[in-house]
């Protein structure tokens, strides 16, 4: 009897812990620090992508990961680069302070050669 109810205890604390840590991928708890904007690059394709902002290399972001970038406000020239076929995303980019700035990288190719890639701002 006794076994039973620590099995039973275990199997309960077990899906607890499944459940909690579980991450939504489309949940993007960040605040934005004082007087800035944030560009998230959320990568859900297969592959690696170098980001460049403003010519500068930023970061690079693994597959099926995000990163969470600071900037002052302002426009800013983004170009980002699959490092296992070379395809590419170069746009334009409004950082817009206490916005979410959302690059979604959602898979490696649109059909014409480049990263297919969603905007949205949060």
């Amino acid at each position: 009897m006794l076994l039973n109810r620590i099995i039973s205890s275990l199997a309960i604390l077990t899906l607890c812990l499944i459940s909690t840590s579980c991450e939504d991928d489309n949940d993007f708890n960040h605040t934005p620090a004082t007087g800035t904007g944030t560009l998230i690059v959320n990568n859900v394709s297969f592959e690696d992508i170098d980001v460049f902002l403003d010519g500068d290399f930023l970061i690079q972001v693994d597959e099926d990961e995000k990163t969470y970038q600071d900037q002052e406000p302002g426009v800013y020239r983004v170009v980002l680069i699959g490092e296992d076929t070379d395809l590419t995303f170069r746009e334009d980019v409004d950082i817009i302070e206490t916005k979410l700035t959302i690059l979604t990288v959602l898979s490696t190719t649109d059909g014409h050669g480049n990263l297919s890639v969603s905007v949205n701002i949060q």
